[in-house]
């Protein structure tokens, strides 16, 4: 006890010592020093969002503002500009020019976990950030599928002409997860105010399952169902659409297989597996990929399962304990989606399901995000040659990311995501809206349907192995080459084919946005300034001393 007494004594008499002058030069030189540090990692690390795209991509009329941040329309008689759809975005989408990853995040397999365990609506205390309404469409062969929407799908709520925003989950997900709240949090208030709605896959977000039939990568019926009942619904609501990883490819093969009878203006492609064959051997490849990541997916994709399991026992392909023994994706796939889906085997349904087959059919504008550290959708598995031959196409791509990461910050950490999504989404409604009538795209009518007697599309509708090879001509349909104005891929006929063609050139384009100011010499000279205030209040004192 005597000693811990005279240790205090030393203590305080060699604080008595100590100078307020020495006390505030000892903190500012740690301060300087962490934020120097700090300020060379964000250096280094923020590295600028890459964009491949064809290089005469389509034209986008608009009446917009060119003001980085926001987008306001401008004098309904002001002339309407043209610009491609690459300078669209580095004109509207501003996020794009610099990602900050989470220090301690710093490669594809941290942000993927972080994603999975910690980034979670109940984990981070936010599970009642959002309160959907929901509703239940029952499909044509009896099955429902559960549309969440927010804010309320009341016509008196919010105008029927409000911006629709459809999303689709990844495997196993829902309405509940974090990389879809924030979305929808984003669309669903100020300054935009649209109203989204979350199609859950069949069986996901605790929905029923009434037929004996879940959902699978291929199959596009439920997702078309939905998009022409909400187009029935609201049909003067502009729709756009953003899927997330599996949910991506459903969306992406939606958008392809409808070609110019695509009802949507723009859609969002976010960690989309895109070739299932070449993701399915890399998750099955490598010894952590397969004990972490395909096995924890086929652990939720079984938990759903187990919940109907009782549906599947009269169905004459399916063995119950085969799937319910599934230690990876492919063995469930094989076991149960192949099976109910009517593919010959797994390796059918990857090669068929695979939205990449998709690519060159679409007719929209298109932006496909991905993470070139992506653990789960590898780079080899992006059809790049695919996507920069459509002029409709625009291919971001990051150094860092991980699966549905995108996180940065330091102890509170968001998804840098999130912003491009929002700020591409919102910027083309709005230039959809700004123009007139006359110079919109025309949206295709619904067709009629009935829940009795109504023809469903099959799983899965396979491209012709035997198309034609010309690059003009991939399932029958032409591709646009030339810079065109918005009247050439607005006016398009009905069966495919686009008014007007040039000749293919095949070159592409790549565009860097310029980094943002250095983070290392702001803080520099921010310092710089203080250090001139810290001398002068040194000197101030030590005058004082003397006199």
């Amino acid at each position: 006890m005597d000693d811990i007494i005279a240790g205090l004594r030393r203590l305080a008499l060699l604080a008595r010592d100590i100078s307020i002058d020495n006390v505030l030069l000892s903190v500012l030189v740690v301060t300087v020093s962490l934020m120097i540090l700090a300020g060379i990692y964000l250096d280094v690390m923020a590295i600028p969002a890459v964009i491949s795209c064809h290089e005469e991509t389509i034209t986008v009329q608009h009446q917009l503002a060119s003001s980085s941040g926001t987008t306001d329309t401008k004098d309904e008689k002001s002339t309407p500009s043209c610009m491609t759809l690459r300078d669209f975005l580095t004109q509207f989408v501003p996020s794009l020019s610099g990602y900050y990853p989470t220090p301690y995040l710093f490669n594809g397999h941290l942000q993927t976990i972080y994603a999975a365990l910690v980034a979670q609506p109940r984990v981070q205390g936010r599970a009642d950030l959002i309160k959907y309404e929901r509703e239940i469409i029952e499909m044509p062969d009896g099955g429902v599928v559960a549309l969440d929407w927010y804010p309320s799908n009341d016509k008196h709520t919010v105008a029927p002409s409000t911006p629709i925003l459809v999303l689709t989950h990844g495997l196993t997900g829902g309405s509940h997860e974090s990389y879809v709240e924030d979305v929808v949090h984003k669309m669903a208030h100020a300054p935009y105010h649209y109203r989204t709605v979350v199609m859950n896959f069949r069986g996901c977000a605790n929905s029923d399952v009434l037929t004996p039939q879940l959902y699978c990568a291929a199959y596009t019926a439920d997702l078309k169902y939905v998009v022409e009942m909400i187009q029935m619904r609201y049909p003067n609501a502009p729709l756009a659409a953003c899927g997330f990883s599996l949910g991506a490819n459903v969306l992406t093969k939606y958008v392809g297989e409808l070609g110019e009878e695509c009802p949507l203006i723009t859609y969002v492609s976010v960690g989309n597996p895109l070739n299932l064959v070449i993701g399915s051997e890399r998750l099955e490849s490598g010894w952590f990929s397969k004990r972490v990541y395909s096995y924890r997916m086929a652990c939720s994709l079984i938990k759903v399962f187990s919940k109907h399991a009782y549906l599947f026992e009269n169905h004459p392909n399916v063995d119950l304990d085969a799937v319910m023994k599934s230690s990876s994706v492919r063995e469930f796939d094989a076991s149960l989606t192949a099976k109910v889906f009517g593919y010959a085997d797994v390796d059918e349904y990857y090669k068929l399901g695979s939205s990449s087959l998709y690519v060159p059919s679409i007719r929209i504008p298109a932006m496909f995000l991905h993470s070139l550290d992506d653990p789960i959708v590898p780079k080899e598995s992006i059809p790049t040659e695919e996507i920069l031959n459509n002029p409709y196409c625009v291919l971001v791509t990051t150094k860092y990311g991980g699966h549905l990461g995108w996180f940065e910050g330091m102890f509170r950490t968001n998804r840098w995501v999130t912003k491009p999504i929002v700020q591409y989404l919102t910027a083309m409604i709005l230039a959809h809206g700004s123009l007139p009538l006359s110079a919109r795209r025309k949206i295709p009518s619904p067709s009629p349907f009935t829940k009795e007697g109504q023809r469903l599309p099959p799983a899965a509708e396979p491209l012709d192995d035997n198309r034609s090879k010309d690059n003009n001509t991939i399932n029958n349909v032409v591709k646009l080459t030339g810079t065109a104005n918005v009247e050439t891929w607005i006016n398009t006929s009905r069966h495919g084919n686009a008014v007007a063609v040039s000749e293919y050139s095949g070159r592409k384009s790549q565009a860097v946005l310029h980094k943002p100011p250095s983070v290392l010499t702001t803080l520099l000279k921010q310092f710089g300034v203080l250090g001139v205030i810290f001398t002068v209040f040194a000197w101030a004192r030590r005058r004082s001393s003397w006199l």
